[in-house]
């Protein structure tokens, strides 16, 4: 099957202004591919997967949340956020090529960039002010801290 994935570079922002322009019925370039699975459609095999991904993984997201694939070529990377009225919390889950998931939650209030060779940038919003984390998301679907 023919997945779905953002386009990279990407950033929550991006993502941000685009769930927006979906919601107020705007059309943008920049948004046609970035389209995101309502995992609340259970019909879709995607859908199902990456239900049981985030479940394997011990991920709060369920039904009603959104996800975004991020393209690897073994396993699956996807980014999903739960919106919360003190900011959203973005969320990255995986399974690798071994079948391992798991989830890295960015924090509420954090921001994120991902460039074209799939390091991640996450802005942390904290009360000591921001900081900054980086991971590596590898082709078998792993994600790795690297500071």
């Amino acid at each position: 099957s023919t997945y779905r994935t953002l386009p990279l570079p990407i950033s929550s922002e991006t993502i941000d202004e685009c769930n927006a322009a979906q919601t107020e019925g705007r059309q943008v370039a920049k948004c046609k591919s970035i389209l995101p699975y309502w995992l609340s459609h259970k019909d879709e095999d995607v859908v199902k997967r990456l239900l049981v991904i985030a479940k394997n993984s011990n991920a709060p997201i369920f039904e009603q949340n959104f996800a975004w694939l991020l393209l690897t070529r073994d396993g699956v990377v996807y980014l999903s956020l739960i919106a919360e009225e003190s900011g959203d919390n973005w969320f990255l889950v995986s399974e690798n090529s071994s079948g391992v998931s798991k989830y890295i939650d960015f924090g509420i209030g954090s921001t994120f960039n991902i460039d074209k060779q799939m390091k991640v940038t996450v802005q942390t919003a904290g009360k000591r002010g921001k900081k900054m984390k980086h991971y590596q998301i590898e082709q078998e679907g792993s994600v790795n801290q690297l500071d």
